[in-house]
């Protein structure tokens, strides 16, 4: 991982990764890496990138923060096979005046994004912007609600 020497900040308020002056051709130009550069295929032909993936990955992290996070939670739903119909304008509105990504995490005090309806789609409608315990709380309620052992005992 870069450390924070490794990140400049530009003049218009932008990360950027430090480049070195030299670099050897086929050879990332950011301080520190040493990871062979990307060539991409483009409609106007081949063009030859002056980082690897892994350093314009952390480059655009940097700077889009809220895409990277939109895009985490769509794969976390393609992962568990969930409808994913929430676009980057809709995520945004939906943790707008929040401290979303601020907070975001797994500990008690973060925030997630939860599913209103457990067995919709994440869609702006179904979703909203809660506290970690009480998601977890909300997940041992709808699991006990499912199966009560007492059930399966027939006085008659």
């Amino acid at each position: 991982m870069f450390g924070i020497s490794s990140w400049e900040i530009t003049p218009a308020g932008r990360y950027k990764l430090l480049r070195t002056k030299v670099s050897k051709k086929g050879t990332c130009q950011t301080k520190y890496c040493t990871n062979p550069t990307v060539t991409e295929r483009t409609t106007g032909g081949d063009v030859n990138r002056s980082q690897c993936y892994k350093c314009r990955s952390r480059e655009n992290r940097a700077n889009n923060p809220r895409k990277y996070a939109w895009r985490q939670l769509q794969a976390s739903a393609k992962k568990r096979n969930i409808a994913f119909n929430l676009t980057i304008d809709q995520f945004k509105s939906l943790i707008a005046g929040t401290n979303y990504m601020e907070q975001k995490g797994k500990k008690a005090g973060c925030l997630q994004i939860d599913r209103i309806d457990q067995s919709g789609d994440y869609s702006l409608a179904n979703c909203r912007v809660i506290l970690a315990e009480e998601n977890y709380q909300r997940e041992i309620d709808r699991k006990a609600a499912a199966h009560n052992p007492c059930d399966d005992l027939n006085p008659f």
